[in-house]
């Protein structure tokens, strides 16, 4: 063997038995790990769905679910300290809402206590608080029985001195206890109404006296429910029994009732108001209060302990009308339903102005009154202070302006005032020239009204 090969060999020998010894030192060491300390955790009441700002929260609306311990704040609800949390918030309202899975918190639950949500939310100290009305608002939650609420009473009232309306409220019963909430109540007017605001009571007594009929005036007069005149004078609704049954049929107009009606009555008195004359509530037939209408049937000593006379009388301002006053009736009557047909050809939003030109022509007007000054057009019967007021405002100033109206420009005032035949129905022009003449105007009752045709 070459000298080589023995090298090589002893360095290979000596190679193995270096690895073998230092295989044969070497141990396998077993590392063993730390345990890790258990998380603590803490059941925390949750939001199991999406709860909405004013939601009323069941069983089924929350759940328990484990939470870390360490950021639990102490706002949360817990198991270990309320058990029975899930019973206790039955019945709370959400101030604000939850999503699901979000913890539920005290400050935003509202315990109601069988109270409504406006009770409920109302801070400590606090009494009321302002909404806009609303369906959802003024009724079915809001309030609820065994709510405390104060009753407030507002009334529209004239200011003698300018004319201008004004309202005036008072308290008349603090803090009473609502014992139940009617869903049908009428006094919320969720639209705006007309200043002589008409409700028109339909139910059984009425509808057998002529509901009906009265319905067919504002229908001609105002228009459909709801709806309220271009000038803003009135608007109607139908409403249940208002209380007055054996006075049928009947209206209320803001805050008075008109009995006994006829449409003929009806139509005059909406004449009166738009007029801004004077009117008599109550009975429109010279009823006593609530007496039969033939009159007392018994007790009947009592007439005349109160100032009262015996049935039979006529009433105020219920003569029978003339022949002229009948034929002019009649024909304002034919007229009005003629222009309301001619009307209902227009746009809705149509002017007073374009209405009137649809159906007549307007009359010659002065830029000012003569140097004798205005006449004083309220000694027409039928016209008052607002009518007066427009009259100028269209140049009318002086009776003979009026008595000199033909045919199609009395169809064009009566449309532009949104009375369209009241100006033939109070015949406007004979009176204009009654007065002209100096005659002193039937308000004074001594103008004798010629018999005549009302216009050409």
């Amino acid at each position: 063997m070459n000298t080589a090969r023995i090298v090589v060999l002893a360095v290979a020998i000596s190679a193995g038995g270096v690895a073998a010894y230092l295989a044969s030192g070497s141990e396998t060491k077993t590392v063993v790990a730390e345990p890790t300390p258990p998380l603590a955790t803490v059941d925390v009441l949750v939001a199991k769905s999406d709860i909405a700002l004013g939601q009323s929260v069941g069983p089924d609306d929350v759940q328990w679910q484990t939470w870390p311990s360490a950021t639990a704040s102490n706002n949360f609800i817990r198991r270990s300290d309320r058990p029975d949390a899930t019973s206790q918030l039955t019945g709370s309202i959400a101030r604000s809402p939850f999503i699901a899975g979000e913890p539920i918190r005290d400050p935003k639950l509202v315990k109601t206590n069988g109270s409504g949500f406006m009770a409920a939310v109302l801070p400590g100290g606090m009494r009321a608080v302002s909404t806009e009305i609303s369906p959802e608002t003024g009724a079915g939650g809001f309030i609820l029985p065994n709510d405390r609420v104060d009753v407030i009473l507002s009334k529209r009232q004239k200011n003698v001195t300018n004319g201008k309306d004004f309202v005036t409220s008072e308290i008349i019963l603090p803090n009473i206890r609502v014992l139940e909430v009617a869903t049908f109540y009428t006094m919320f007017n969720l639209a705006p109404v007309g200043r002589h605001y008409v409700q028109l009571c339909g139910t059984t007594p009425c509808m057998l006296c002529g509901a009906e009929d009265l319905k067919a005036v504002c229908r001609k007069r105002i228009g459909e429910q709801g709806h309220v005149t271009s000038d803003g004078l009135f608007s109607w609704t139908e409403v249940e029994c208002l209380g007055a049954c054996c006075n049928a049929p009947m209206v209320q107009i803001n805050e008075d009732y008109y009995e006994d009606l006829t449409p003929e009555i009806f139509s005059k008195l909406l004449d009166d108001l738009a007029a801004g004359r004077p009117v008599r509530t109550g009975s429109q037939v010279g009823r006593v209060s609530s007496e039969p209408i033939g009159g007392l049937t018994s007790l009947r000593m009592l007439y005349g302990a109160d100032g009262r006379g015996a049935p039979g009388a006529p009433a105020n301002d219920q003569s029978p009308p003339s022949p002229d006053e009948a034929a002019a009736h009649a024909h304002a009557e034919v007229e009005a339903a003629d222009i309301q047909a001619a009307l209902a050809t227009l746009p809705a939003d149509a002017t007073p102005e374009q209405k009137a030109d649809a159906v007549g022509d307007r009359p010659p007007a002065l830029e000012a009154p003569r140097e004798s000054g205005p006449d004083d057009l309220q000694q027409i019967k039928g016209v008052g202070p607002v009518n007066e007021k427009r009259l100028h405002e269209l140049g009318v100033y002086h009776f003979d302006q009026v008595a000199a109206w033909k045919r199609s420009e009395i169809r064009w005032v009566g449309t532009y005032l949104s009375f369209p035949g009241r100006i033939d129905r109070e015949q406007w022009v004979l009176q204009a020239a009654a007065l002209a003449a100096g005659g002193s105007g039937p308000k004074d009752e001594q103008t004798h009204l010629p018999t005549g045709k009302i216009g050409d």
